[in-house]
């Protein structure tokens, strides 16, 4: 299964030098953010599951920096008590985390779930392929998200103060498996990897025109490639995880 996660990680300045963002524009609701997870057999591992349970990490309730595993970016801050104790405790470990998140993705994204939890609201067209983008939503009430258990395993994490209804969007579009050389307005599986893998956020644009700036904030790539080699991901392959600030009138995601 190929996966990669962003999203976007609330709280104190990064020790990133390097990091230069223009905040003057930032929007009030810019706390938001969008987790991405690409996976290119969800459906086959996942598709005879019942739909499944929410968890405490694919939510729009951003991740605080206590909540991240290590990095050389993020302050070396105690880490605060969990929603049920204030106790102090150790950052989750990266593959805890990263196997918790994508799992949760997976099963987030899984074909029972998918079908029925989101819902059609419209469909449009995408130059210069000659597919129609089905557009698709799920509305999770607060009721639903206050039974989330945020203080539970795998990777704890303390309940926000207000919790609201979350909404959700999904593009739906079926293409034929043929190269762009051999067909304009196409793609092959290689050329979708790139373009809504390797190249997300750059090609993020020609789907959201209200985006004007995007900053890599950090990411743990090379400690991931190393448990993947130590197989320590599972059905996992070719995962990625990085930080990605992108700024919009509306909102701030990845």
């Amino acid at each position: 299964m190929d996966c990669f996660v962003q999203g976007l990680f609330q709280g104190p300045r990064l020790n990133n030098p390097n990091l230069s963002l223009d905040t003057s524009r930032t929007s009030p609701t810019s706390r938001y953010h969008c987790i991405v997870l690409f996976c290119r057999s969800t459906y086959i591992a996942m598709g005879n599951n019942p739909p499944a349970s929410l968890g405490n990490l694919v939510r729009l309730t951003p991740l605080v920096l206590d909540e991240l595993p290590d990095h050389a970016s993020i302050p070396s801050t105690p880490v605060k008590g969990s929603a049920n104790s204030e106790a102090e405790r150790p950052r989750p470990l990266l593959v805890d985390f990263l196997r918790a998140i994508l799992d949760e993705g997976g099963a987030f994204l899984s074909k029972p779930t998918f079908q029925s939890t989101f819902t059609p609201q419209s469909s449009k067209s995408a130059p210069p392929s000659t597919t129609k983008v089905q557009i698709l939503k799920r509305d999770i009430p607060s009721s639903e998200i206050e039974k989330v258990s945020w203080d539970g395993a795998p990777v704890p994490r303390r309940m926000p103060r207000a919790i609201e209804t979350e909404h959700w969007f999904a593009r739906l579009s079926r293409h034929p498996n043929v190269s762009s050389k051999e067909k304009k307005g196409s793609a092959n599986w290689d050329e979708f990897v790139f373009g809504l893998r390797d190249q997300h956020s750059k090609h993020e644009y020609d789907f959201t025109p209200t985006l004007y700036d995007a900053h890599h904030i950090m990411d743990w790539n090379e400690e991931v490639q190393v448990l993947q080699n130590e197989g320590k991901l599972g059905p996992y392959s070719h995962a990625t995880m990085s930080s990605k600030l992108h700024l919009s009138q509306y909102l701030t995601c990845h």
